[in-house]
């Protein structure tokens, strides 16, 4: 079952999946710092800023500086935010606590239901607009349930 897919036995709703608290959080990250830094030649510029500019090393382009001598700077006014986005997900597996049938010849025994997000490929997302982003979000498991297995739907009509 799914977010998307969430009717089970008899169309009833067996997960819901809710979410609140959006917070969108940015920071300005100044381009000039007071602590330089051991490499880049003592370019005292943060490291948001060399991921994205031509010449350097965290933006896998040190070659344009060491073959050609080039390198990007910036010019006054010129802004790069840290952006933090956070959303509180909530996922309700058998709200109502329904009681199901499992398979007839099912043995009797608890079994583990997990409930998970999977992998997100950020660069896949709608609404971004940062082609750049093409990192995937690793999955993690949320919470395990025990579910108890007694009897059959033979016990019942026998």
């Amino acid at each position: 079952m799914t977010a998307k897919n969430n009717k089970g036995i008899g169309s009833k709703e067996l997960i819901r999946v809710t979410t609140t608290e959006y917070k969108n959080t940015p920071n300005e990250v100044v381009y000039y710092s007071d602590k330089p830094y051991e490499n880049e030649n003592e370019n005292k510029s943060h490291d948001f800023w060399k991921m994205s500019m031509e010449g350097y090393s965290l933006s896998g382009s040190l070659d344009s500086y060491t073959k050609y001598k080039y390198r990007e700077y910036v010019a006054g006014k010129q802004k790069v935010y840290e952006i933090t986005e956070t959303t509180k997900v909530e996922i309700v597996v058998n709200g109502g606590n329904n009681k199901f049938y499992t398979h007839p010849k099912m043995p009797d025994g608890e079994y583990y239901i997990r409930v998970w997000l999977d992998n997100i490929n950020l660069g896949k997302m709608s609404g971004v607009d940062c082609k750049a982003i093409n990192d995937t979000l690793k999955g993690v498991v949320l919470d395990n349930i025990i579910v108890t297995v007694k009897g059959s739907i033979y016990d019942d009509i026998s």
